[in-house]
């Protein structure tokens, strides 16, 4: 089995709560190693059990948080941030959104995404289009964003252009990503700051009081 898994065989387009979240992480694989696969933690996963190989028909699949805390540390640290904010979070309320959902060197992001494994690659399209769909909701419904990573969703690239979804500052409920505060520390600092925001914790509230939404159709 381990000969034959690869950097492709694990793609999550999201994670954590599709229907009613009341904060939304964009982000797109930070935590994967695709030159060695058995450090990434859904490997980990996968041998526990806990994840399955891609699965090319089915664009929804994901993982939960609660999953993911356990074999990864950066997203135990980072839970850590929103269960202890003022509106005690749960793992449950959280959801991340993939722009895309493969581990890539960051040496050859530009050339893998937005050249010929993006052209190719009929999955990720789809869990982008997706992943943009449930986006929109959560601006219509004001639901916390707070951007880990730029990506594809503020701006596209040449023919490979993605439509952006994102301005920046164009919501007081959107954490917009910043390029000089983009390591660790500043990301923890910055997600802490985001959620003892009056205006974030106000809407949180509102959100829990009328919790029937769907940002996917099921």
């Amino acid at each position: 089995m381990e000969e034959k898994l690869n950097k492709y065989d694990f793609p999550i387009g999201r994670i954590g709560n599709t229907k009613n979240p009341v904060l939304i992480i964009l982000l797109e694989n930070q935590n994967s190693d695709p030159n060695n696969y058995k450090l990434n933690p859904e490997y980990t996963m996968r041998i526990a059990g806990e994840l399955e190989p891609k699965d090319k028909e089915n664009h929804d699949k994901h993982m939960e948080i609660e999953t993911v805390v356990k074999y990864d540390k950066w997203w135990f640290d980072l839970s850590h941030i929103w269960k202890e904010s003022v509106s005690k979070i749960s793992n449950d309320e959280v959801l991340a959104l993939e722009y895309y959902p493969f581990a890539t060197a960051n040496s050859d992001k530009e050339k893998e995404i937005y050249n010929s494994k993006w052209e190719d690659n009929s999955y990720a399209k789809k869990s982008l289009e997706i992943n943009k769909e449930i986006l929109k909701n959560a601006l219509n419904y004001n639901i916390p964003i707070f951007v880990y990573y730029k990506s594809g969703w503020y701006e596209g690239r040449d023919k490979y252009a993605i439509e952006p979804i994102l301005v920046q500052c164009q919501s007081k409920f959107i954490s917009d990503y910043k390029p000089r505060g983009a390591v660790p520390s500043a990301i923890r600092k910055r997600l802490r700051e985001f959620l003892s925001e009056s205006s974030i914790k106000n809407q949180i509230c509102k959100l829990r009081e009328n919790p029937n939404y769907y940002l996917k159709k099921k």
